[in-house]
């Protein structure tokens, strides 16, 4: 999909899972170290939605702690970038081009054929 939109980034993209996999077993400190990288190696686009009670938990428990601490230690905070919305619907995918909801859509009717064969 990456390669559709901007043609040559493909091989510049780094394997995240591994990193990720390793940080998130840290608990508490998961979004203090993953939203460090956000200081000044990247710019995360993420919405953390408070309008949905148990992702205001989620939000105020964990990630604005996390942030809290980030600018405690380096002085800053990370730099997040909300995403845009066509509409008041959170879960809106009108925001990605069509082709990848296309594709969502069609690895969501694999899976279910999947578990249905089983």
């Amino acid at each position: 999909m990456i390669e559709q939109l901007h043609p040559g980034m493909g091989t510049k993209i780094i394997q995240f899972a591994p990193w990720f996999n390793l940080t998130r077993t840290l608990h508490e400190q998961y979004y203090f170290y993953w939203l460090s990288l956000f200081i000044c190696h990247g710019i995360l686009i993420e919405d953390f939605l408070v309008e949905n009670k148990d992702e205001k938990r989620f939000v105020e428990a964990k990630v604005i702690p996390g942030i809290n601490a980030l600018i405690k230690h380096f002085g800053v905070a990370p730099l997040i970038v909300s995403l845009p919305r066509h509409s008041d619907d959170p879960d809106n995918l009108a925001t990605y081009p069509q082709f990848v909801i296309d594709d969502i859509w069609a690895n969501l009717s694999m899976i279910r054929t999947r578990r249905n064969s089983r």
